[in-house]
């Protein structure tokens, strides 16, 4: 076999962009070592680990008659194949499910959520927001763990947003109801989640009709609407652990003054989807206008 200096210094020859080199790291030669020794899974290392900033180099060649190249820093098995490189997961199966799982969970969540939101214990308002938050943590892990492990897949794509959306809608709708208790006006809670709510279901369709036009990346998710969907999250949590308290508190104005926040940033983010499809709108509709051509 080739010594293991000789794979750490030669890059992977195959058609298709170059690729720049990372230095070596010790993580990355223990991993070749493993592999040259017939390990050929070292995912609990790299779980430990976190994959290391760099391995040898972001691909090296192994078996250079069969095109095959193990990544040290991604964490993917990369074959050179009609000059396009192919990735697959290094995971172990039984986690392959665990970002689905975890946008599954959410959507299972709403029920306890519900029923927390209404029961008459002191303690239901801190439980109704803790079940809120781990739900608003694992949307961010999900979507990591996927990319990291380089598992997503088009049902995870599905899944994911349809999970934040109806555990939010669910919130949006039953935040409102905590007004008669005489916390503050209704419409201060009804008015943002009305404009929340309408946006979601705007943008959703919107996204689908470019999808059908092949057009769904011009409308893909910005930084405007990420820092929305954090400020919705955070301020839901603020109001649902104090909507029950005898008295209106800091933390619950914090709440309302981040919910019309997030209500702002809904309609900016929203300005900004419907000017990039613009264009495709345009076309869309002179296309309706127009009278079908005759037989």
């Amino acid at each position: 076999p080739e010594p293991l200096s000789s794979l750490a210094a030669r890059d992977m020859r195959c058609p298709g962009p170059a690729r720049r080199r990372a230095p070596a790291s010790p993580l990355g030669l223990f991993c070749l070592w493993c592999v040259g020794l017939g390990l050929r899974r070292p995912a609990p290392l790299f779980l430990l680990a976190g994959g290391g900033r760099g391995g040898l180099s972001k691909t090296t060649t192994l078996d250079p008659s069969r095109g095959t190249a193990y990544s040290a820093g991604t964490r993917v098995l990369t074959q050179c194949g009609r000059g396009a490189a192919q990735t697959a997961p290094i995971v172990p199966p039984h986690l392959a499910a665990l970002p689905n799982l975890l946008s599954l969970l959410r959507v299972l969540a709403i029920v306890p959520f519900i029923a927390l939101f209404y029961f008459p214990r002191p303690w239901a308002p801190n439980a109704c927001g803790a079940i809120f938050g781990l739900a608003s943590f694992t949307d961010w892990l999900d979507g990591y763990l996927a990319r990291r492990w380089r598992v997503s897949s088009p049902f995870g794509a599905f899944l994911d947003p349809v999970a934040d959306k109806l555990i939010v809608g669910a919130a949006l709708v039953l935040l409102p109801t905590c007004a008669a208790a005489g916390r503050c006006h209704i419409a201060l809670l009804a008015v943002p989640a009305v404009v929340l709510t309408l946006r979601e279901i705007l943008i959703s369709a919107l996204r689908e009709w470019m999808a059908t036009q092949g057009k769904r990346d011009s409308v893909k998710v910005g930084w405007v609407g990420k820092c929305k969907t954090a400020c919705v999250m955070v301020s839901i949590v603020l109001l649902l652990i104090t909507c029950r308290a005898p008295h209106r508190s800091a933390v619950f104005d914090a709440g309302l003054a981040l919910l019309h926040l997030s209500a702002g940033l809904a309609v900016w983010s929203g300005a900004i989807y419907l000017a990039a499809a613009w264009p495709a709108l345009a076309t869309g509709w002179s296309q309706s206008a127009s009278p079908p051509p005759a037989a």
